[in-house]
């Protein structure tokens, strides 16, 4: 599978999560009660089915096959949303509601995917696949933590955003020098690879030292962001470089379970995640 649709089905799925759960606690909030009581509350029912809708465009996305063109691949993800928000629509239009949350959380749904693809063709991350090579490893990883941007943009509410305000926080003037440091890495990594002889017998161990050390340098950078910018936490692109290490050096990765499991879903809550 390539890079850009193994990462897309990550965040598709992170942002379909968080519209489920969205839709459950707003069924529980104290006002929907309160406007139950009077008969103007909402429709438990018409929610549970578009929570259905939602678990059905799941199914979808996590059963697309390989597709060799990432064009091709994100204009069906952008096309399941769509007919998933058209589906929702029908079902509103049906009991006299309008849209609420779900039609444009999907149409957030369909930016995200657009802006990722974006992302990935600017960094020349298009049409590569996640494979054993340590360059394809290092690349995935990358791609990974550009995609938490994209799931953080559509997920972030007035508090985050204001807690990311430049005269509050420097977290984005972060983010953005970070990713500015993978894109490099990956640039400077790729030059290094070049002047590499593909038929010394050696080469392949070789490749994948150079690799490994590009990673090492870029963990080094993160460090010294981090410290920059008066901040100890290393961050996820810290847990993503340590995870390309060990992928790349053979071992098992959280990345690698979870793009491997076979996960149900149910309408129902999904218990908290750890932090």
């Amino acid at each position: 599978m390539t890079i850009f649709l193994e990462v897309a089905k990550v965040i598709l799925k992170a942002e379909i999560d968080t519209l489920k759960q969205q839709s459950f606690a707003d069924d529980k909030a104290w006002t929907n009660r309160f406007f139950t009581a009077l008969g103007a509350g909402r429709d438990r029912t018409l929610s549970s089915n578009k929570r259905k809708l939602l678990n059905t465009l799941l199914d979808q996305i996590t059963s697309m096959q390989p597709n060799e063109n990432d064009m091709q691949a994100s204009a069906l993800l952008q096309q399941l949303l769509i007919e998933c928000r058209s589906a929702g629509k029908s079902l509103s239009d049906k009991e006299g509601y309008d849209e609420g949350r779900f039609g444009p959380a999907l149409g957030e749904m369909v930016n995200s995917i657009v802006t990722f693809y974006h992302n990935m063709q600017n960094s020349k991350l298009l049409n590569i696949h996640h494979d054993e090579d340590p360059f394809n490893i290092f690349r995935y990883f990358a791609a990974l933590y550009a995609s938490k941007e994209v799931i953080e943009n559509y997920n972030d509410g007035f508090i985050n955003r204001l807690l990311k305000h430049p005269k509050i926080s420097a977290a984005r003037a972060l983010a953005a020098t970070k990713i500015q440091a993978v894109y490099s890495a990956l640039d400077e990594c790729e030059r290094d690879l070049e002047v590499l002889d593909p038929q010394h017998p050696r080469y392949t161990e070789a490749r994948k030292k150079q690799v490994l050390a590009s990673v090492a340098n870029l963990e080094n950078k993160n460090t010294e962001l981090c410290q920059a910018y008066r901040t100890t936490d290393l961050g996820s692109l810290g847990v993503c470089l340590a995870q390309a290490k060990a992928e790349i050096n053979g071992e098992k990765t959280l990345a690698a379970e979870a793009a491997a499991a076979d996960t149900e879903e149910t309408d129902t809550p999904a218990a908290a995640a750890q932090p």
